[in-house]
């Protein structure tokens, strides 16, 4: 049997089920979307396209890095922050839900300049520049 994306895609989310990951339909569909090059909601229609065992492969490998525990951003190298993506890694933080509250409170003030210190990807600052153009951060 010749294997397609929708039958990978299911494979991932059971195998993620098993473990007890709940939002694993979701994980399996970016990491097969990250795998495959494809944007997130292109895998829709190409559900029965059919793949290639090296890429089967690979996907199976990374199911497995999500099992072990690994979060899928770091998998894949990227999280989405406040409508932009950003690159992460074991170096860095992931940027949490809860602090686009930060930059939510922030915008709230007037500013014109901003210090970002930490360890994470510089999500804050950057989402915050975003939104305020004429303002200097460091």
């Amino acid at each position: 049997m010749e294997e397609t994306y929708r039958n990978l895609f299911i494979l991932g989310r059971e195998r993620l089920k098993e473990v007890g990951i709940s939002d694993n339909a979701r994980e399996s569909k970016k990491i097969l979307a990250f795998l495959t090059n494809n944007e997130y909601s292109n895998l829709n229609w190409i559900n029965e396209f059919k793949i290639s065992k090296e890429l089967s492969f690979k996907f199976n490998a990374l199911i497995e890095q999500r099992v072990s525990g690994e979060p899928v951003s770091r998998i894949i190298g990227k999280k989405l922050f406040f409508n932009s993506e950003f690159f992460v890694n074991k170096n860095v933080l992931d940027p949490r839900p809860e602090t686009e509250a930060v930059v939510l409170v922030a915008l709230e003030e007037n500013f014109s300049t901003l210090l970002d210190l930490g360890t994470g990807t510089g999500c804050i600052l950057i989402s915050l520049l975003k939104e305020r153009p004429n303002a200097v951060g460091v």
